[in-house]
């Protein structure tokens, strides 16, 4: 998205020494077109208001984050803000933030913002912060969103390189895969733990794993499962998905309700996985190209839920 007054030029080529621009970079902690469907922008350059309504998501003509907000070249000296209100189906404002500044002559500097989780209102089915009456809400705190010039970077287009995200902060560790249990949740095993094993809806049987992340996207990642039965030299065909992670406790992220199926058949065809070891091997890739592994040893249980 792009506001000027004047067509937007690349680097300060087109801009004299007594102009500037400054570029909003928005990051967050909601999921753009899952958590916010519409993100309504609107820019005040110390002329007037103008508001524009972003469309959220992955596909062609919507918005995803990262993204910045151009406002410039003006004068040097001019005081410009933003505010961003960000909704959630059906029309249920969930969050809010402000910032503003003013635009120094000759520069082109980058105002960092996130959409954050500890700022959510609280919308029907949910709980979350009350508005601020004074100021915006930035780390759960009502706080003053100007920042000056002077304490502003300058603007560089790679920006959006520098941004973790609630899964995989700035500066992340090594990335690390646990594998686990569960359907509705992500519950941690141990080798020799017992599995469930399920008919599934359209045929086949399986049983559910979940994963547990550390510094891995949140976004973009993709998990594979594979598996094997020693016992009877059965290998399990990979199960291949791209999902978005959920936010766990202490830095991690997990990811529940896999449905890792065993194999297609009649119930006396998967009569002999029952009560076997199997050996699950799972793996995230983001799409920084950072991955991890982990495995898991289970006990199929004797009978078919």
């Amino acid at each position: 998205m792009r506001w000027a007054r004047a067509p937007a030029l690349l680097g300060l080529a087109g801009c004299t020494k007594d102009q500037g621009r400054v570029f909003f970079g928005i990051a967050s902690e909601f999921r753009a077109g899952i958590d916010l469907d519409r993100l309504d922008v609107t820019i005040d350059d110390g002329d007037g208001t103008r508001t524009e309504s972003l469309p959220l998501g992955t596909d062609k003509g919507e918005v995803a984050f990262p993204h910045d907000v151009e406002v410039g070249p003006l004068d040097d000296g001019k005081r410009v803000s933003v505010n961003l209100r960000g909704f959630a189906l059906p029309d249920n404002l969930l969050i809010e933030r402000a910032a503003g500044t003013t635009i120094r002559g000759g520069s082109d500097l980058l105002y960092r913002m996130t959409l954050e989780s500890k700022c959510r209102y609280a919308i029907p089915g949910s709980f979350g912060v009350e508005p601020c009456e004074t100021g915006t809400c930035i780390a759960g705190v009502c706080q003053d969103p100007f920042i000056p010039p002077e304490a502003l970077e300058p603007y560089d287009p790679k920006w959006p390189d520098s941004v973790g995200d609630i899964c995989k902060p700035v500066d992340a560790g090594p990335p690390s895969v646990t594998l686990g249990l569960g359907q509705s949740d992500y519950l941690p095993a141990k080798d020799g733990d017992f599995a469930q094993v399920e008919a599934g809806p359209q045929g086949g049987f399986h049983i559910w794993v979940s994963v547990r992340t550390k510094n891995l996207r949140r976004s973009g990642s993709t998990t594979e499962l594979s598996g094997e039965i020693p016992e009877i030299g059965l290998t399990i065909d990979p199960l291949k998905v791209i999902f978005t992670l959920v936010p766990d406790e202490g830095g991690y992220c997990k990811l529940y309700g896999l449905r890792f199926q065993l194999m297609l058949g009649t119930l006396d065809e998967a009569q002999p996985l029952l009560g076997k070891e199997l050996k699950v091997f799972g793996t995230v890739t983001d799409k920084d190209g950072a991955s991890a592994k982990g495995e898991r040893l289970v006990k199929l249980s004797s009978d078919i839920k």
